[in-house]
């Protein structure tokens, strides 16, 4: 059994070195996709506003599965102004270039990802005094915060 716990946790360990060397990549070029960004007319804009958001979305997922709280956290806000945006269809200059200017960031949180190593035994003794048959509800009459709750516990290995 500790063997078969030990290959998981080397496979896991090579999927996040993996991610990392894939986000070296992604994350500018997603930057190079948001400085386009005010240079089309609306509907193209929003168009790639769309792809930015999906990608967003796929980025903030992946990122709390493999340890990169931080990144995941900001790439979910980033998801939710982009999505506001494309239902109201209004968005400002100044606030379209602070979107690009937190896009172009992101770089710097993937860095974040490496916690102490105190950080890290606390986690690590945290999840072995809450086992993994307990569970947490979320009740809340706003969907988005609930959804928020969610992302959050999930991220810091809850089941809820």
């Amino acid at each position: 059994m500790a063997e078969a716990q030990n290959l998981l946790k080397a496979q896991l360990a090579a999927l996040a070195e993996e991610f990392a060397e894939r986000l070296s990549r992604e994350l500018p070029e997603l930057a190079a996709q948001a400085q386009h960004l005010p240079l089309y007319a609306a509907d193209q804009q929003c168009s790639a506003l769309q792809v930015l958001a999906e990608q967003l979305h796929k980025l903030a997922g992946s990122c709390g599965t493999f340890g990169f709280q931080q990144l995941g956290e900001q790439a979910r806000q980033l998801e939710l102004q982009s999505n506001q945006w494309l239902q109201t269809r209004q968005i400002t200059p100044a606030a379209l270039d602070e979107f690009i200017n937190a896009i172009e960031q992101l770089p710097a949180l993937q860095q974040a990802r490496h916690d102490s190593q105190e950080e890290q035994l606390h986690w690590q003794n945290r999840q072995q005094a809450y086992p993994l048959n307990q569970q947490i509800a979320v009740l809340d009459s706003q969907a988005q915060r609930a959804a928020n709750i969610l992302q959050t516990l999930h991220s810091f290995g809850y089941r809820a």
